[in-house]
């Protein structure tokens, strides 16, 4: 077996209640990591101090931390850290989830086994404090202890891998990772390229407990689903799918991949015709395009806007029933 670097890359921020743990749970693992880089944007917390007092207790001298001058947003901040890093293979870390202690020899092994894998995501748990939320949260396309390539194809249908659970390799930042940041999120970044390259895989194994809370993040969203669609999660995701799609085939073009382009414009046009009918509650079109909802979705996307259309038809004229009667 030929010795393979690994780099772990952390950004911090504020994460004084649980990022102790989280090192903890890489410092145990059965396979050590070569080198452990923490990016702290600018705490305003302890967080820095728990870090390097981690570091120094343990006498950890291939793990660094880097204290950022002025606030980046995690996005720049684990972009730099990828750049630094000089593992063959990169784990992305938050500050606030523990990894299970076979996480990153399980991964390594699957490199070694898979070797066109650039990036691969495993499956999670979710808890929060002492409640478990999720033994084994798996993606659309996953079968359970399954190990599987995910096309492009399935990428544009479901593209919620999350940076916690991804590893890949250095070289793929040279692939035209800084293209790719410029429109969409670090994360799907990652993966989206590996999937454009053929290098995408998924392990449908949970390597990763995942610490569930209102992150910031998640505040935004929230604020967002409520400021700009009355509450409407469905066709703010859907909505979502429309940019990010559409960001996809931009840099698919960018980075001269044409081939790839039909495919991806096959998802944006079929997101943007489900938020148009969806939005307008057409239910003569939601049936009409059911088919081709069913073709590159799944039957359960398929009906689940038929019954989300009905229900708002019902809503609408019970409110009219209403105020006629009232």
């Amino acid at each position: 077996m030929r010795y393979i670097k690994t780099s772990v890359v952390m950004a911090t921020y504020n994460g004084h209640d649980y990022v102790e743990e989280q090192l903890l749970s890489i410092l145990r693992q059965t396979m050590p990591v070569s080198e452990v880089l923490i990016f702290d944007d600018c705490s305003n917390d302890d967080t820095r101090e728990i870090c390097q007092s981690f570091i120094t207790r343990n006498k950890l001298t291939e793990w660094k931390l880097f204290c950022n001058k002025v606030n980046k947003g995690y996005v720049k901040n684990f972009y730099d850290g990828f750049k630094k890093a000089t593992g063959d293979i990169i784990f992305i870390a938050d500050q606030d989830d523990i990894w299970l202690e076979n996480k990153v020899e399980r991964i390594v092994e699957i490199f070694e086994k898979y070797t066109g894998a650039l990036s691969i995501v495993s499956a999670y748990s979710r808890f929060y404090e002492d409640v478990v939320y999720s033994k084994h949260l798996r993606v659309p396309n996953g079968v359970v202890n399954s190990i599987a390539e995910i096309s492009l194809s399935s990428f544009c249908s479901f593209y919620g891998y999350l940076g916690m659970c991804t590893a890949f390799k250095k070289q793929l930042i040279s692939f035209g990772y800084d293209v790719v940041l410029k429109h969409l999120t670090y994360d799907v970044a990652i993966n989206f390229l590996a999937a454009l390259h053929k290098g995408f895989y998924y392990v449908d194994e949970v390597l990763v407990n995942r610490r569930t809370y209102a992150s910031v993040s998640n505040k935004e969203s929230a604020e967002t689903v409520i400021n700009g669609y009355g509450g409407d999660i469905k066709l703010f995701s859907i909505s979502r799918d429309v940019k990010n799609l559409t960001s996809m085939s931009e840099v698919a073009k960018q980075l001269g991949l044409i081939d790839k382009i039909r495919i991806i414009d096959n998802y944006r046009k079929l997101s943007q015709l489900r938020l148009d009918y969806l939005k307008s509650c057409n239910i003569c079109e939601c049936l009409s395009l059911s088919y081709r909802v069913f073709c590159l979705k799944t039957w359960k996307t398929m009906l689940g806007d038929i019954i989300y259309v009905l229900r708002k038809l019902m809503k609408k004229h019970y409110s009219k029933f209403y105020q006629v009667h009232k």
